[in-house]
């Protein structure tokens, strides 16, 4: 890990740049029609967005704080009006249907009909449409995708980070065509790393202490509810928290019974409900279907390994990014050798690439403007 944490820096770089890559190449060779041509524009797009985020960078350090300050503001206000813009003058309709499953799923329970039986076939746990209910009942379940921007604008002014530094990773997301794919075909991907990121540092001061105080309390109450969004959501908790807890093992077993009472009490009336389709149907079945069950546990065994020996908040962030990227590239790279890697990009069954967007915001947290590489 200290050998990679060197490199931290560039292995970041390295990775986003590589999926941006692969979005640039995916949806660029609708509009140019040819493949070599498009994997040249991708190529050399990749390389100006490293090369603008590298004299960004360079400009924040060596400006002042207030200049960094202020550049922080205009970007993350600039960025948050494009974002709108985006989701008023684009089409809703995509072949991306976390929206319509979102809308599909609280139309059903609202008029009780079990909402897991749905046509397009909802993969999330109940937190996650439980999330989204305030924004249906507004009739903005479309500005659900920006929310999770939103969501982590606020963690980078909350969290423990100077201006310079908060200003550089929020320029490394802005210079990602995945936010911005993220917000075009109204997914909640970003949403579910934010609130991740924002509750650990909200709750971290607690979760250090030797006391198990109502604050611990209620931030494992707060990490139950978020294990209840997707299957990804444990082993990230796992990497965030156990650094925190340490070796008390008083408070982890409070910790561990805590969250998950809360995970379980979001699935009970599910389970009550349809217990044969829930079970068989639902979010279980349909999340492993990405990877082998036996790679699953094997990863998620090594990610508590690993998690116990972390020691900074950026080994922590990074190690999550890298493990998630790592995650969606296995299941990547299994679609590929299943039905080859122009099916998996261009036609059916097309692979869905926008999960790498899972690791975006723990891996720009994780970028630090010095003393790596």
């Amino acid at each position: 890990m200290k050998f990679l944490m060197r490199y931290k820096n560039s292995i970041i770089i390295l990775l986003i740049s590589c999926i941006n890559f692969l979005f640039l190449f995916k949806y660029s060779t609708r509009v140019l029609h040819s493949l070599p041509l498009s994997f040249t524009v991708s190529a050399l797009t990749t390389i100006g967005i490293i090369a603008i985020f590298l004299k960004g960078k360079s400009v924040i350090s060596g400006h002042s704080v207030q200049f960094a300050r202020r550049a922080f503001f205009i970007l993350a206000a600039g960025l948050g009006l494009f974002l709108i813009s985006i989701v008023i003058f684009t089409p809703e309709q995509s072949n991306v249907t976390r929206l319509p499953a979102i809308k599909i799923w609280l139309g059903n329970l609202m008029q009780g009909i079990f909402p897991y039986k749905s046509p397009v076939n909802p993969s999330g746990f109940p937190g996650l449409f439980l999330l989204a209910m305030p924004f249906y009942l507004m009739g903005l379940a479309q500005v659900l995708c920006i929310f999770g921007y939103v969501i982590f604008i606020f963690f980078l002014r909350i969290s423990e980070r100077n201006e310079k530094s908060a200003s550089t990773v929020l320029l490394l997301l802005a210079l990602s065509p995945m936010l911005f794919y993220e917000v075009m075909v109204r997914s909640e991907l970003l949403l579910n790393g934010a609130l991740l990121l924002l509750l650990y540092s909200i709750t971290k001061k607690n979760l250090q202490k030797d006391s198990i105080s109502p604050q611990f309390i209620a931030a494992a109450a707060g990490f139950g509810f978020l294990l209840s969004t997707r299957l990804t959501a444990w082993p990230i908790t796992a990497i965030l928290v156990l650094p925190l807890i340490g070796s008390r093992l008083n408070k982890f077993f409070v910790f561990t019974g805590i969250s998950l009472g809360v995970f379980a009490l979001t699935l009970i009336p599910f389970l009550a409900w349809d217990y044969n389709y829930f079970m068989h149907s639902g979010p279980f079945a349909i999340q492993s279907l990405y990877l082998p069950g036996w790679f699953m546990l094997c990863a998620g065994l090594f990610a508590l390994a690993v998690a116990g020996k972390l020691q900074a908040e950026k080994e922590s962030f990074f190690f999550t990014g890298v493990f998630l990227f790592i995650l969606v590239a296995v299941s990547f790279s299994i679609h590929i050798s299943q039905n080859g890697i122009f099916n998996s990009l261009f036609e059916r069954p097309l692979f869905d690439i926008s999960y790498f967007i899972l690791a975006l915001p723990f891996l720009v947290s994780a970028y630090d403007t010095a003393g790596t590489k």
